[in-house]
């Protein structure tokens, strides 16, 4: 994980859209437990989202719109129980 991120463990809303370089690396959002809004709309470099997502369990939104490139998303959405926003 990159290492700001891993201080940033009260965030709740994250906001990424429109990041046309960016590459998500395995557990880049495992310590954001109290993240509630996710928007990769527009990051057309992410091929896979991993793990990470499984420990978001305040996620209530999550939007990848435009993530032309996305082909797996390796995580299972049990954890992720507030999820109402897909």
């Amino acid at each position: 994980m990159p290492m700001g991120l891993k201080h940033l463990s009260s965030l709740q809303d994250l906001s990424l859209t429109g990041c046309i370089k960016l590459k998500i690396e395995s557990d880049i959002f495992s310590a954001l437990t109290t993240l509630t809004y996710l928007d990769l709309s527009g990051c057309i470099e992410v091929e896979t989202i991993h793990n990470g997502l499984f420990n978001l369990v305040s996620l209530k939104e999550l939007y990848y719109k435009d993530c032309t490139n996305l082909k797996k998303i390796h995580t299972t959405f049990v954890g992720i129980i507030n999820l109402k926003i897909l």
